[in-house]
């Protein structure tokens, strides 16, 4: 979080990361890529992780991957340690 200032105000400049799932982009064995959105100041990156998740396995509305799907730890450490790996960028100071 870096704190700016302007005259009397202070605005708070937050960068928001969240894993998302590409919908949109199925593929023809009904697989979605998984993928990171940065925000921040209203402006979106997307940084795609690599890999692809059957789209009966995403839960869209959690954004996170289903119970059910055979790799989940697997999956989810990998979204892990790329979402830590932004978020310790986002946290050094410039």
């Amino acid at each position: 979080m870096i704190l700016v200032g302007f005259g009397a105000f202070v605005l708070q400049m937050k960068t928001k990361i969240e894993v998302i799932a590409e919908t949109y982009r199925l593929t023809a064995n009904n697989c979605i890529p998984v993928c990171l959105r940065l925000t921040k100041d209203r402006k979106r990156k997307i940084i795609r992780l690599g890999i692809s998740i059957n789209v009966l396995h995403w839960d869209a509305t959690k954004k996170k991957i289903k119970s059910n799907c055979p790799d989940k730890e697997y999956l989810e450490n990998i979204i892990s340690e790329k979402k830590g790996k932004y978020q310790k960028q986002v946290l050094e100071p410039v």
